[in-house]
């Protein structure tokens, strides 16, 4: 009886175990909403100039059906004209852009995660490019709206604010 109760409050112990550091080690929303921005600027990096924007516009939006939601609202300070929402022509358009650079790497910075009202991360966003054998730096603040489907956090909606 005693190997019994033994074994018994083992499996119990770690079932409680268990119970609570996958309690502990579960992403909050916030932490959520970061993973899915870091991914979305890591999507975009290169370190070897595109041989081919058109394959690469293909892996975007592969890649972005996880990220993005179906249609985005993608405004740029400096672009007058309307982009591209649908998330398939917006990826294509964007390799097309990207493909005039020999390299490109995205850093967000200082960015804070808001729930309510809506889901929104709002920072600094530093693109550093290779264009001509010359790195260029760019830094902008930029803001992310989302939208949670099923859990899960995808972008709706992406403001980057003018040149300093």
């Amino acid at each position: 009886m005693e190997r019994r109760q033994l074994v018994l409050a083992l499996g119990l112990g770690v079932g409680t175990l268990g119970v609570a550091w996958a309690f502990l080690a579960a992403e909050s929303p916030e932490e959520r909403i970061r993973r899915v921005v870091d991914e979305l600027g890591q999507s975009v990096a290169f370190s070897e100039p595109l041989a081919n924007p058109v394959l690469f516009g293909a892996q975007l939006n592969d890649r972005w059906q996880e990220l993005l939601a179906p249609a985005v609202d993608v405004r740029v300070a400096e672009v007058a004209s309307e982009l591209p929402s649908a998330r398939r022509e917006l990826a294509f358009a964007t390799a097309q852009v990207l493909g005039r650079y020999g390299s490109l790497h995205v850093d967000f910075n200082r960015l804070d995660v808001a729930l309510l009202p809506q889901p929104t991360a709002r920072g600094t966003v530093t693109v550093s490019a290779q264009e001509g054998g010359e790195i260029r730096r760019d830094e902008r603040t930029i803001e992310f709206g989302l939208i949670e489907k099923g859990g899960e956090f995808r972008v709706n909606r992406v403001e980057l604010g003018p040149r300093p």
